[in-house]
């Protein structure tokens, strides 16, 4: 019997495994949370929490401390995710939300775009502050 062909995951990420294509309304950004995801090597969830947008600090901490093969932080907004940073396998976290996908999920413009804006901003401020 032959033996199953092993082709190893890329090693480079793919903002399609990081964002749905769901649109995000005006409406949505009324619900907004703090998102973290944690997933291991077969990309299977492991861990998630939420955090109310007060306690982003808390969340961006939480974030660079847990151990896990993929970390993403983000937003979570009426159900749907916004992940704006990911950690694959230890590595610095890289933005992850680029400009198809925000076309895509309709944040390239008006509210959604200056609030996405805004987070992004809060949380790279955030992360680099903490690992100073």
């Amino acid at each position: 019997m032959a033996e199953p062909v092993n082709n190893p995951q890329p090693e480079y990420f793919d903002v399609k495994d990081y964002n749905d294509a769901l649109s995000v309304t005006a409406e949505d950004l009324s619900y907004i949370q703090i998102k973290l995801q944690f997933l291991n090597k077969e990309h299977v969830i492991i861990d998630e929490a939420l955090f109310s947008v007060a306690n982003i600090k808390q969340a961006v901490f939480d974030y660079l401390n847990r151990k896990a093969f993929i970390k993403k932080i983000g937003l979570y907004m009426n159900e749907k995710e916004v992940f704006l940073y990911s950690s694959k396998n230890g590595s610095l976290s890289v933005m992850v939300l680029n400009d198809d996908m925000r076309r895509v999920k309709n944040l390239d413009r008006g509210i959604q775009g200056q609030l996405i804006d805004f987070y992004e901003d809060k949380i790279k401020t955030i992360l680099i502050g903490l690992t100073q």
